[in-house]
């Protein structure tokens, strides 16, 4: 079993990929640029007009942004995609127009009894997770000083130790079936901190260089955007 990183620089998506294929590094222009990037990795090819080799997609923060954009990808390209966010107004929405292939789930990712049952009911409606998005992350502006305490560690509870939370749920099922991929979006600012943001640049940089799941083989490279 391998591991396989990729990096795309901007809204910044560190790709692990458990699978004994590796993508080489690959400059990425676009979210379905991203996603053929890791092209070489079986579970992320692209099928034209078949569903033979659809994936099941587990998407935190699908209401909006990153998160949104991938799952009407996802599902475009005929995979199967588990929509989460705390409020599932949008995502019903989407999951209403894919009644098939699409499952609009509650998921407060600092809510552990929610990431066990969120997990488990995409595992049991849609099969086996093939590929975990980690994009549900919140955001506080202040002086160092002058943010509250409250504020910032909860910020890390849902940029960082969410994911880091749901990767290890969604592992063991991924090595049982020699294959699998994780994305953690970060941010330039998990790069660099900014004037009145460092508190939110530390948990993009957090979850940029968390820990990376190991097989007895790994194989590194970088998509940089």
């Amino acid at each position: 079993m391998g591991v396989q990183s990729a990096v795309a620089i901007g809204l910044l998506a560190t790709a692990t990929a458990v699978t004994p294929a590796f993508a080489r590094p690959t400059l990425v222009l676009s979210y379905g640029a991203f996603v053929d990037a890791l092209s070489p990795i079986p579970q992320l090819t692209r099928r034209e007009g078949t569903n033979s080799m659809a994936k099941t997609w587990l998407i935190t923060g699908a209401s909006s942004g990153l998160g949104r954009a991938l799952a009407e990808y996802a599902l475009a390209q005929g995979d199967r995609a588990v929509v989460t966010a705390s409020s599932t107004k949008a995502t019903t929405e989407l999951a209403s127009r894919h009644p098939r292939t699409a499952l609009a789930l509650p998921l407060d990712v600092t809510d552990p009894q929610q990431r066990e049952n969120g997990v488990k009911q995409a595992e049991e409606y849609l099969g086996g997770i093939d590929i975990l998005v980690n994009h549900a992350g919140i955001d506080f502006i202040g002086a160092l000083e002058e943010q509250d305490e409250n504020d910032y560690r909860r910020l890390f509870e849902v940029n960082f130790f969410g994911a880091v939370a749901l990767t290890r749920l969604v592992l063991p099922g991924m090595r049982a079936r020699g294959h699998g991929t994780i994305v953690n979006v970060s941010s330039m600012d998990g790069l660099a901190s900014l004037p009145a943001n460092g508190y939110y640049s530390a948990s993009k940089f957090a979850s940029k260089a968390s820990p990376k799941p190991s097989g007895r083989k790994s194989n590194p490279s970088a998509c940089t955007r």
